[in-house]
């Protein structure tokens, strides 16, 4: 990712999560929800091996990454 974080990746992440929390609360049948929560985990893990990758570069400074970290919490 050449230092990047993959913000897209990262909002399409949180937006199907909140799609899964809102089929949850609407009690919608679970084998509805387990392909999303399969695929809103997989975004997470490519976003989590990307920014894994990025920071065992030695140009990489983890201070460029704070930001996000703070926010995206």
């Amino acid at each position: 990712m050449d230092g990047e974080i993959d913000l897209e990746l990262y909002t399409i992440s949180m937006i199907r999560l909140n799609s899964i929390f809102q089929k949850i609360e609407n009690n919608d049948i679970v084998t509805n929800i387990i392909p999303d929560i399969e695929d809103c985990f997989n975004d997470l893990n490519r976003l989590y091996e990307s920014i894994l990758n990025d920071l065992s570069q030695y140009e990489i400074n983890i201070n460029e990454y704070d930001p996000f970290f703070e926010n995206g919490m």
